[in-house]
Parts: structure tokens; sequence; C-alpha cells
């Protein structure tokens, strides 16, 4: 950074000795606005990166200011005039890359709309510049000291050197050369980058509308993103900000913000526009500012070929690697692949038997006279299936009568229900077909309560485990037994009336659910019974609301009302004895009568 002094100086020189200090207050170039070199990413600022080398950047540059100049304050009640209202450029914009390095530019200016009206100031009247007018041509210069165009971090210096070619008197031209040297960064971290530049614009002093105007110092930042699964669409803001450190008032201070787009297509054009309003009321800094640009920009890294195979680095799936091309993306630049090399006599299985020779290559076996069984496994038995894996290795495998589950064996069958025993879970008794490996070949289990059959004393009623086999696979309480629902427990009502009480709920559950699974009971008849003592009359209609009261708990249980029936005999079919207790006791019951039962149900008696 030493040569920033010197070079200072040199430029302060020649800014001093180009026109004298007594020109025009018009001969000053307004414009705020400078686009970056050809090639670069932002707008309005440098990067810190060389594009290649001898590669060339140009194209056209639109730029559009609306009120840049203006004599009044932004607010309150004085009126505003605008000395130049609208301010448009068109910049041809060429850049050169060399050694990757190393960066050279020219920014041709030319001022084709510029107008605004004469605007009173104390005495004078400012005259407004009218008509197209050619402006100050910029060289450039940027060099890259660390970093390369997609590091994560780049460093640079670059700078600006304006001739005085424009038009003077009409804000487009200062009239005497100037200036200006940056510090550049930047950077890019996968899809996004970033940029970064500050240092001074060296130029004469002098006073436009008694605001003191000359060498200002600027802040540049920017970032964005880059779009599309190739990338081809770049997105971000960008601001810029510059003060004149000798007299800093807001009349000399400038600042903008811009929002800018780009768009690269058929690979090395890019159109960008741009648009943001001004943050400060500096001479320069416009209300709104638009830009458009279209550049013919090659991406170098677009043209790399790392490994020299003629297939360019974006495009190449193997950029370390020289291959050839393919129609496959995922294989293209990659090598081809290599022959698979001639199979050498081996014995894989090592045992001393050459895989040439070996008619069992991938077992270890025993050499022998017969070139079928060379070099296989032993077969005591003869059947053709080696010891080693013959479940049976005594007894010859008969043909036809191979067990699939236990290589080497015959097929038997003990209960003889079809299943052989390899595969038969109850391989004594006869049973059926399963899905379930642990119930194939076992009697089925017919009320499905996970109790088998032969082992279940209650089939047709589901029921749980018992270790009493007496009890095992049956309710507690209810058993189907021919054309009766039994109950083992007694339906329990408050004495002298129909309330069911609450002991009898469990009981009465079960009922529901031999009910529930045995859809073929199709009528069933709650039959309701009392001893002989009191009335019989009173006894008959106790009887009758008992079991009319016992139908009403089935049905909220889920047991449709069509299939039930409720019938009181009252004191008329006794089981036992009326003249004991124990007698009279038995005849208070409930009993439920199958009186209609589908023909496709056996009515077979349960224990």
């Amino acid at each position: 950074m030493r040569f920033l002094k010197p070079l200072a100086s040199c430029l302060g020189v020649l800014a001093a000795t180009a026109i004298p200090s007594s020109a025009a207050a018009q001969s000053y170039n307004l414009q705020r606005f400078d686009p970056s070199p050809a090639g670069d990413r932002l707008f309005g600022q440098q990067s810190p990166s060389t594009q290649g080398h001898f590669e060339v950047h140009g194209g056209v540059v639109f730029d559009y200011a609306y009120n840049p100049f203006t004599l009044s304050r932004r607010r309150g009640p004085t009126p505003r005039f605008a000395v130049v209202r609208d301010q448009a450029y068109v910049y041809g914009n060429v850049s050169l890359a060399l050694w990757d390095h190393v960066t050279v530019g020219l920014l041709v200016p030319g001022v084709v709309l510029h107008g605004g009206d004469d605007s009173p100031l104390g005495d004078e009247v400012i005259e407004a510049p009218d008509g197209p007018a050619f402006g100050d041509l910029r060289l450039s210069v940027k060099g890259s000291i660390l970093g390369g165009l997609h590091d994560v971090f780049q460093l640079g210096v670059g700078g600006y050197l304006w001739a005085p070619t424009g038009k003077r008197d009409t804000f487009v031209g200062d009239g005497f050369v100037r200036g200006s040297v940056e510090l550049l960064l930047g950077g890019e971290i996968d899809r996004f980058y970033w940029n970064f530049a500050t240092g001074p614009e060296f130029r004469r002093s002098k006073v436009l509308a008694e605001v003191q105007l000359g060498t200002m110092y600027g802040f540049a930042g920017g970032f964005g993103v880059n779009l599309g699964e190739e990338e081809q669409v770049q997105l971000g803001p960008e601001v810029k900000v510059s003060i004149t450190p000798e007299d800093v008032q807001r009349r000399n201070t400038n600042g903008e913000l811009l929002l800018g787009a780009k768009y690269r297509f058929l690979e090395d054009f890019v159109f960008g526009a741009a648009a943001g309003p001004g943050i400060s009321e500096g001479y320069g800094t416009p209300d709104v500012r638009l830009a458009t640009s279209f550049t013919y920009s090659p991406d170098p890294s677009r043209r790399l070929d790392g490994d020299g195979d003629g297939v360019v680095d974006h495009m190449d799936a193997c950029p370390g690697q020289a291959g050839v091309e393919n129609d496959d993306p995922e294989k293209h630049g990659c090598p081809p692949p290599r022959p698979p090399k001639p199979e050498l006599p081996t014995d894989g299985d090592a045992d001393g038997v050459p895989d040439l020779e070996d008619a069992c290559k991938a077992v270890a076996g025993v050499p022998t006279a017969d070139p079928k069984t060379n070099g296989c496994p032993p077969d005591g038995d003869g059947d053709g299936v080696p010891d080693d894996i013959d479940a049976c290795p005594a007894e010859a495998q008969v043909d036809g009568e191979a067990d699939l589950a236990r290589p080497g064996c015959n097929r038997k069958d003990q209960d003889g229900d079809g299943i052989v025993d390899s595969l038969d879970a109850c391989p004594t008794v006869e049973g059926t077909a399963h899905e379930d490996s642990g119930q194939h070949g076992c009697p089925g289990d017919s009320d499905g309560d996970g109790v088998r059959d032969d082992q279940d004393a209650c089939p047709d009623v589901k029921g749980k485990p018992n270790d009493d086999p007496t009890k095992n696979g049956c309710l507690e309480a209810v058993r189907l037994k021919g054309k009766e629902i039994v109950i083992l427990q007694k339906v329990v009502f408050a004495t002298g009336r129909s309330r069911i009480q609450s002991a009898s709920d469990s009981l009465l559950d079960q009922v529901a659910s031999v009910l529930n699974d045995h859809r073929e009971l199709e009528l069933v008849e709650v039959q309701g019974h009392t001893d002989d003592r009191g009335s019989k009359a009173v006894n008959k209609r106790l009887s009758q609301a008992r079991a009319e009261a016992v139908v009403a708990a089935l049905v909220s249980r889920g047991i449709a009302k069509e299939r039930l029936s409720a019938k009181g005999f009252g004191p008329d079919t006794p089981i036992a004895d009326n003249d004991t207790e124990d007698g009279r006791s038995d005849n208070r019951r409930v009993e439920f009568k199958i009186i209609k039962r589908a023909e496709k149900s056996a009515d077979a008696d349960q224990p």
C-alpha cells in the first residue's frame, strides 16, 4: 500500500495544473454512479478478482437519474428548483484481463438526456443544461493480490483516472483530471458473494451553488446470491457513500442504494437491471436511479480444463482425472473402465483340487476319481447331499420323497394330516395348515380364543386360558350347551323387584360375548322364574319384568333386540323343592333357551 501516497500526490498535481481555479461553477461532473469495469458482478463497484488472461469483456450501460441536482431542501416549505431534473448516460464499457491478476478498462460516457430548469440562487441564476453531451473518459486498472475468482477471501487494489473530455458548463465534465484509489475486498462462499471497496477520489476544490466540493472519500459494499441450476441468475443489493472531508455537510455527502439483478444467457452474455433511491441530499445524488447493462462477459471458470482431457471442468464429472467424453453426465470426462483381467488357474476353496477340475469350486472337498464328485465334500449315504449339510447322513434320500426343510432326509408325517413332520408344529396330533409356523399342522382354534381345540374345554365359546383342563378356554360363568346358554352364576335382582344389581354385570357381559361370537343363534328366549311364595299372579308379573330387564341389559351391550325375547313363568316350572330355603333359592332363576339357530351351526354340547 506504500504506492498510494505517491499516486495521490501525482493526481493532485495533475488536478492543480490541468485547468485554472477560475473555471465556471457549472464545470463540475455531477455523476455519482461509476459503472464497474465490464465483467464485474456488481453494477457500481469493482471486485478484487481478475477473470482470466487475455479475456475481453465489453458492453453498454444505461443509467438514468431523476433530480440529481436541486437547490432546495428535500423537506420543508422552500420551493424545490431542479437545475438538473433528468440525466441519462449511455456508456461504452470494455475491459481486458491479463495474467489472472490485472484488469485494465475504458469507459466512454455519453449523455443522451440532460435537462432541468434555470434556477435562482441569490442574485444569480444557474442555467440548466439542455441536450446531449460527451462526458469524461475513464481509464481503470486493478490488481489482484490474494485469492481468485471463486475463493472465499479476495484482496486487491484498483483505481480510476478521468480525462477532462466532458462538455464544460453542463455538469458532465470537471474540466480537469481527477482520479481515485481503492482498496478492494471480496469473496465467494458456495452461491453467495460479497464486495467491499474504500478509498479517496481526488478532485479539485471548488464551490457549486454555495457548497464546497472537492476530494471525497468513499465506501461501497454489496453482496449477492447466484440462483438457478447453472447459477445463471445473480441478485443482490449494493450501497455507496462518499463524503467531502474538508467541509462535511448534507449537500456534499452522497449516498445511494441499488438492488440489481443479472442474467447470464448463451453462456457468454449477461443482461442486468438495477434500481434504487438516493439516501442523502448531496449534489449529484438523485431521488431515484435506474440502470441497465448488456455485456459480453465470458466466465473463465467455464473454460477451464484442469486435467486437459478436452472436457471443461464445470461439465467434467472427474475434473482431476483425464478421461473421455460420455453421454452420461455422471461419467462425462471420466477415465473409461479398465478391461477385466484374464482368469488364471486357481483353487478358490483351497482343497487341493484346481478350479478347472473341481466339481465344487466354492466348497472345500476331497479328490475323487469321479469328475462329478472330484473336489466335493464326502457323501456317506450316497444320496447326492454332502455330509456337511445332510441332516440324515446315514439315510439315503429317496427321489421324490425329499424333505425340503431337512436336506438329505425323507418326508415323514406321523399324524397323517398331510403336513410333514419337519414343518409340523404338532407332529403327533392331526391338525391343519396355518400361516403361523408355530401353529402349522396343529389343531385349529374354532372360537379364536388362542386355545387350541384339542386343549379347549369350551371350543365353541371364546374364553380364556386356564391351568385347569376342565376350564381351559372357557368363560368364568357361561357355557354353550345344546339348546341352552347355561350360566353358572345367578342373575341377582333387588329383593322383590326387577332391578338388576351391579354384581351381575360381569355375568351379563359374558352372556353378551357368547351371543356376539355366535351369530347363528338367531333367537334366544330369556326366561324368568320365581319360587311359590306369595301370589301367583304377582310372581308371574315379577318374573316377566325380570326377564325383560335382562333383555334390556343385553341390548345395551350391543345385542340386537330382534334376537331376544322375554317370558316370565312365575312359580310354574320349579327345578327344586319349594319346601326348603335352598330349593326356593334354586327356583328363583333366569334361564336362556335357544329358540332358533341357523342351520350352518351344529348343536354340539360342551362340558
